[in-house]
């Protein structure tokens, strides 16, 4: 799976992008300006970050299913959209403590690679 077509200076593919490649991809976006440090954070973190154990309780995935699951394409800009989609039907896209401008700009630089 390529994401990233270096040779033909193809643009990442944010449709089918692994946690992995997307952590220095969201790097790369910060360091040019295209996104803040805090977007670049919700890029990273974006996913599961565990499961729920035997008590209903949380937790941390193991290092070979984080590995696992870090190595699985995700689509990126899906993603996104069901977050912008979720704060939208709260009511919160007003509030500026949701994050909802962060993940309009995000999805648009997501959009525009």
């Amino acid at each position: 799976m390529t994401t990233i077509n270096a040779a033909s200076g193809g643009a990442p593919d944010f449709t089918r992008m692994s946690r992995s490649q997307m952590m220095g991809v969201a790097g790369g976006l910060y360091q040019s300006g295209q996104i803040s440090l805090e977007q670049m954070g919700k890029l990273e973190m974006m996913g599961r970050l565990g499961k729920v154990g035997p008590n209903g309780q949380f937790q941390a995935f193991t290092a070979q299913e984080r590995a696992s699951l870090d190595s699985q394409p995700v689509n990126y800009i899906d993603q996104t959209r069901k977050v912008i989609s979720a704060i939208e039907q709260r009511g919160d896209a007003t509030n500026p403590l949701s994050g909802y401008q962060d993940w309009k700009q995000l999805l648009l630089t997501l959009q525009e690679a």
